[in-house]
């Protein structure tokens, strides 16, 4: 089992996007893995790559390891049916 090493995470977001960051303390670069089924790890990449409509990663100047961010925009998204979509002022 690998050591288990801090994150940060962030959520910035406007009616049509959001923007995902998150900051791990390794300073290798992020590469998408072959994993098996049953693995318990190794999909952060896939997961990164099936939600967003683009991303990437930096080394951040102010502090070690890296970021990976990823943007999540609604272009492809169908919206929720009348029936199921939840309004605030619902009873």
């Amino acid at each position: 089992m690998e050591p288990v090493t801090p994150v940060r995470l962030w959520l910035l977001g406007d009616r049509a996007r959001v923007l995902i960051l998150v900051w791990d303390s390794s300073p290798r670069a992020p590469v998408r893995k072959d994993v098996t089924e049953d693995a318990e790890g190794g999909r952060g990449l896939l997961l990164v790559e099936t939600i967003s409509s683009r991303w990437g990663w930096y080394f951040p100047q102010d502090t070690d390891g890296k970021v990976v961010w990823a943007e999540c925009d609604d272009r492809d998204q169908e919206p929720a049916p009348e029936s199921v979509a939840h309004r605030p002022d619902d009873n």
